[in-house]
């Protein structure tokens, strides 16, 4: 049974019913806890008596976890499921028994939705911003990414048909959300998914006097305009590249002008995910996902990728996307 950790219970307490629980339980989880809407996981790591003992907070958390030993020392992780209010992230202590030494702590994963349409500035989409925000909110993301379509048949029409009316009205949303995601406590970024026949890209880090200033985009060809967009800071990424549809006449890829590939896109055929993991691997892009949801809280697989640290800007974003720092999630939405 998962341990409910109450607002009001002391860290003494917590720490006594962890230790319980890791010397007395006998079977031992190998694996993580991920159906937590907080995205929150409790680790308990004991070390074999019989091992020599390190230091511990020398040692990353999340190197223990992957790797299941350090510097041949035989780690075995205790993985409890637990519901801990948010203001006790980071909390850890160390717990010395007669068995051994143990490390207990929180580890805090924080969870970005990469790919998001909403209504009205993507045609196809059935959530407002509204709608989108609360939900993932209630799932416990720390941001979206509002990527809705760029000037093609998915983007609604623009009031004022001119270059920069279509381009404020490309953004209008996104700016719409900056007001909504400070009132719900969820961080809200930009990003744009630009189409070329059914060939469709993910670009995060440029903003909206960008492309203002950059009109001639619309009669580039797509080669030049990608690597335009890279010369100028963006981060790009292949959504859903195997992707089949009537209006796709042959599949297109990009690798010499991209940064990554969605090897994970919600909304799409596993089928298709397979093959584009095996185009990132082939190429040696980045691995990366997202949902492709146009109907927030109405869609059931969500993907993305998560941080060991928490972004706060699409700069920190596209640094730690390019250090290999994103982690590919995916997860089912039970609501």
């Amino acid at each position: 049974m998962p341990i409910l950790i109450q607002k009001m219970m002391s860290p003494t307490i917590l720490l006594m019913l962890l230790l319980k629980r890791s010397l007395f339980q006998k079977t031992v989880l190998i694996g993580i806890c991920d159906t937590l809407p907080n995205r929150l996981f409790l680790v308990v790591l004991r070390v074999e008596k019989e091992r020599q003992t390190f230091r511990l907070p020398q040692i990353p958390p999340l190197l223990l976890l992957n790797t299941g030993c350090y510097q041949r020392k035989q780690v075995i992780a205790d993985f409890i499921k637990l519901s801990i209010p948010a203001e006790w992230r980071g909390f850890w202590s160390f717990l010395l028994g007669k068995n051994g030494v143990y490390w207990c702590g929180v580890i805090v994963m924080y969870k970005y939705e990469t790919h998001l349409h909403t209504s009205p500035v993507s045609r196809c989409a059935r959530a407002s911003v509204e709608d989108s925000l609360a939900f993932y909110k209630s799932m416990g993301y720390d941001g979206v990414f509002i990527t809705n379509h760029f000037f093609d048949g998915s983007m609604s029409p623009a009031p004022d048909n001119t270059y920069e009316g279509k381009i404020n009205f490309f953004f209008s949303d996104y700016e719409h959300a900056l007001d909504v995601g400070a009132k719900l406590g969820i961080k809200v970024f930009g990003g744009v998914e630009t189409s070329y026949k059914g060939t469709d890209f993910l670009v995060y880090g440029l903003d909206k006097a960008w492309f203002l200033a950059h009109p001639e985009i619309v009669e580039m060809e797509r080669s030049d305009f990608l690597t335009l967009m890279r010369e100028s800071g963006a981060l790009i990424i292949q959504a859903h590249p195997f992707h089949e549809a009537p209006y796709i006449d042959h599949i297109r890829l990009f690798p010499r002008h991209v940064h990554g590939v969605e090897i994970v896109n919600a909304g799409h055929r596993d089928e298709h995910n397979r093959m584009a993991k095996l185009y990132a691997e082939h190429y040696g892009l980045i691995p990366f996902a997202g949902s492709d949801n146009h109907f927030a809280g109405e869609q059931r697989r969500l993907a993305g990728v998560e941080f060991d640290e928490p972004i706060n800007s699409v700069e920190e974003f596209i640094a730690a996307v390019k250090s290999g720092a994103a982690k590919v999630f995916t997860l089912i939405n039970e609501g």
